[in-house]
Formats: C-alpha cells, sequence, structure tokens
C-alpha cells in the first residue's frame, strides 16, 4: 500500500511513500511514454529505507525530498545524487512512527509529526530542532500556509494552528475523533 503520494512544485515528477520500505519518483514523462507501450515500471529513482515509509514531501525547488518512515526518522534526500542529506541523523528522530513531513514555503525547515505524540520543526540543512509541539496522540497530519506565519498540526486530539515565530497556538478545533489530513486553502 501507498501511504503517501505528492507533486514537485514543477509538476514533472511525483513521489510516493510506500509500505514496502521504498520512498519512489515517477517522471511524469516518462511515465506517459510507459503506459503507451503498456511498460509497468516508470519510477526513476528509489529510495531505501529499513521499514515502512509513511510520508513524503517535496523541498519548494524540488531538488530534496523529506520522508517519514515507521523506524522513527525523517530523511532528506538529494534528489540530484539520490543520497540522504541527513540519513539516520539524531535530530531528525522520533519516539514513534513518522506519518507527516512537510517543508516550509521558504524550504528553511521540516515539519514532522509522529506516532510518539510529537510535531518537530527541524532546519533543514543542520537537522537541528527548533520546536517541539506535544500532542494526546499521534500527529497525522503537518502542514505549513502558504506563507510559512503558521503551521497547522492534525492529531488524535483535533487540529491546531500554531504561530511559526513564537509557537503560540491561535486556534485548536476539536474534532469527533482524531483529525487525519490538514490543508490550508491558499
Amino acid at each position: 500500500p501507498v501511504g503517501s503520494v505528492k507533486w514537485s512544485s514543477s509538476g514533472k515528477q511525483v513521489a510516493s511513500a510506500s509500505q514496502d520500505g521504498y520512498a519512489r519518483v515517477f517522471d511524469i514523462a516518462r511515465l506517459d511514454s510507459d503506459l503507451m507501450s503498456h511498460q509497468t515500471d516508470a519510477c526513476a529513482l528509489r529510495f531505501a529505507h529499513p521499514d515502512k515509509v509513511w510520508a513524503v514531501d517535496w523541498s519548494p525547488d524540488g531538488e530534496r525530498l523529506a520522508t517519514g518512515c515507521a523506524d522513527g526518522l525523517c530523511r532528506i534526500f538529494d534528489i540530484s545524487t539520490g543520497e540522504p542529506t541527513q540519513e539516520a541523523s539524531h535530530h531528525l528522530l522520533h519516539g514513534g512512527w513518522v506519518r507527516a513531513v512537510a517543508w516550509s514555503p521558504d524550504g528553511a525547515r521540516v515539519a514532522t509529526g509522529a506516532a510518539d505524540g510529537l510535531a518537530r520543526v527541524f532546519e533543514a540543512t543542520s537537522g537541528d530542532e527548533q520546536m517541539t509541539l506535544e500532542h494526546a496522540g499521534t500527529v497525522w497530519s503537518v502542514v505549513w500556509s502558504p506563507t510559512g506565519e503558521y503551521l497547522a498540526t492534525g492529531s488524535d486530539d483535533g487540529c491546531r494552528i500554531f504561530h511559526s515565530a513564537s509557537w503560540v497556538v491561535v486556534a485548536s478545533f476539536g474534532a469527533a475523533g482524531f483529525v487525519r489530513s490538514v490543508s490550508w486553502n491558499p
């Protein structure tokens, strides 16, 4: 099963997260060609992980891919080399499955959500943690506002919106159960 699919900002590639332990990047031009010729594998890149991959997100410039894995790590891969930039960094580690990843609009930060009940914000280049945001259960979704001024989280305890300069909760919505997905209206 595929847990997450995201388009690159150029619209020329799509990335997927899969429970078989791979994040994949598909080139759309190649995919169109392969479908026309009835080929079955149009995958341009594969990124192996030691466990299930639950989430993927492209950097705004399309040069890096962040992944969330069941081993508790968020990894960042360089698309041009296919190599990880933050492989197994202790900074990007959660105490549970990483269920969500999201790049900030300026590409400077990556937010993660995990089964350990934490949303975390990391500096994308160094991997240094900037903030930990506690929740009462799994954090299923993290998404930045289009300006990067806010971060929204969806979790077992509802939806919260944090101001990204102070990390103060500016809004919180309950739900009759958990919130699996959060999205901003551009």
